[in-house]
């Protein structure tokens, strides 16, 4: 009898074909397996269909390329030379066309650095693309300057003007998917300006991505209060009290200040440095996680996110946990935020300047329907009854704190209809930006907060 592979075609019994064709199957198993949801059953994970559909299709292409490469290569060496070197030269030559075409360089995907005091922090004067949600493939560039911040300013520019500004906060002040411009610090200084017609006024935006109070205490003392701001807005969001409690659980405690260990997403990678890269961001960090980390980007556990209430050793999973619990659980929680901005009033007081906390309510607070595809839904509900206990509890703080509190929410309820989130994350998108710019730029008239007048909070 003959060899059972002698009934196969020609063209299929060499080598490469059968190595090509055994990782095709192997990878169609796995794709049974996923729709099956198996390993959901086997290993009591929740396989994210999508991010493990990619992993499989990208590592089937690899190693279809690698067997055809590595069994090929005799019979057909000048043919893969020649190919090799012609790839290389191609995306080497895209690569400098793209470098010229962009003064700045190539743009770095955002990536935050660590810091063993302020926990992360931006690369210093560098040129970004951030996170894009839903927003314009370009409208998130973010350029910082010397000290890493998204300012729109050097310390010696700032400096030079006369009428000085800063804003803390995280995303929501640092403007996340939408440009610097749009952002509603900048709206403000804008709105200032052409109101007064005064162009020495100069507004500094320091927003972090997921900083909270104590951090913010400590960029301000550390960086912001050498811009010599006479004005510091901080803007409150509803993740500070979870970010406040992990970051402090999480720190050491050292000559009476903070120190936090090193995590391994601190640095950055050859990639983050290719304007090839760049170009193709988002889409490109997602495929560079596919392949670097399949098996972490598909599965998901089912366990429930770990609740701070559980425990006191800092291990947050749930930064949302105060839209679930009774004030009776969350007030703790509240009152240590309330800490760390009395300790940032101070340290702005101190510093010669005026004091404002600005309450930032989310979504669905004033509008359930206005981020219809929001990311974060599986995290919360837009019906979980204690949303906005944290402006509750803020609002009545206001008897026993030395300095005002804004409320966003009459503001954003008013404009509801302009829709001012992302559809798919609850960040303010450009319109969420411009109302409360222009909410903020009409406080600071009506008090006239404006250094050299007389009349303050």
């Amino acid at each position: 009898m003959k060899p059972w592979i002698s009934w196969w075609p020609a063209w299929a019994r060499s080598a490469t074909v059968r190595a090509v064709a055994l990782i095709s199957i192997a990878c169609l198993l796995g794709w049974i397996l996923i729709e099956a949801r198996a390993p959901d059953i086997l290993f009591h994970v929740r396989v994210q269909r999508t991010s493990a559909r990619e992993a499989l299709t990208l590592y089937w292409l690899l190693a279809s390329g690698a067997a055809v490469v590595v069994l090929e290569v005799r019979r057909r060496r000048a043919q893969i030379l020649v190919l090799a070197a012609a790839t290389l030269l191609a995306l080497g030559a895209a690569e400098v066309a793209l470098r010229l075409w962009h003064p700045g360089g190539a743009f770095l995907a955002k990536r935050y650095l660590y810091s063993p005091t302020l926990h992360h922090v931006l690369p210093p004067s560098a040129i970004m693309v951030g996170r894009m949600v839903d927003a314009e493939p370009l409208g998130a560039r973010v350029v910082t300057n010397e000290d890493g911040l998204r300012a729109g300013y050097s310390r010696e520019e700032f400096l030079a003007r006369r009428r000085r500004i800063a804003f803390l906060g995280d995303s929501f002040t640092h403007g996340l998917g939408v440009t610097r411009e749009a952002a509603a610090p900048a709206v403000v200084e804008r709105l200032l300006r052409e109101r007064l017609g005064d162009q020495e006024i100069a507004v500094l935006n320091t927003g972090q991505i997921s900083y909270s109070p104590v951090l913010e205490e400590i960029l301000f003392r550390d960086v912001v209060a050498a811009y010599r701001p006479e004005l510091v807005f901080l803007i409150l969001d509803a993740t500070d009290f979870g970010d406040d409690f992990a970051y402090s659980r999480g720190a050491e405690r050292r000559d009476g200040r903070l120190y936090f260990p090193p995590y391994p997403e601190g640095g950055l990678t050859l990639l983050d440095h290719l304007a090839l890269y760049e170009r193709a961001y988002p889409t490109s960090e997602r495929w560079y996680l596919r392949l670097t980390r399949p098996i972490a980007g598909a599965l998901k556990s089912t366990d429930p996110p770990w609740d701070p209430l559980r425990a006191v050793i800092g291990d947050d999973d749930d930064r949302f946990f105060i839209f679930k619990r009774p004030p009776s659980e969350t007030r703790p929680f509240f009152e240590e935020t309330l800490g760390h901005v009395e300790d940032i009033a101070a340290a702005v007081r101190r510093a010669g300047g005026v004091f404002v906390l600005v309450l930032n309510p989310r979504f669905q607070l004033w509008d359930p329907e206005g981020c219809p595809k929001n990311w974060e839904h599986r995290r919360y509900s837009v019906h979980d009854p204690y949303t906005g206990e944290y402006l509750r509890f803020f609002e009545e703080a206001r008897a026993r704190v030395d300095f005002d509190i804004v409320n966003l929410l009459p503001a954003l309820r008013a404009h509801k209809d302009a829709g001012l989130v992302f559809k798919t994350d609850p960040h303010w998108n450009k319109n969420g930006h411009a109302v409360v710019g222009q909410a903020l730029f009409e406080y600071i008239m009506d008090k006239r907060l404006l250094p050299g007048t007389e009349t303050k909070p």
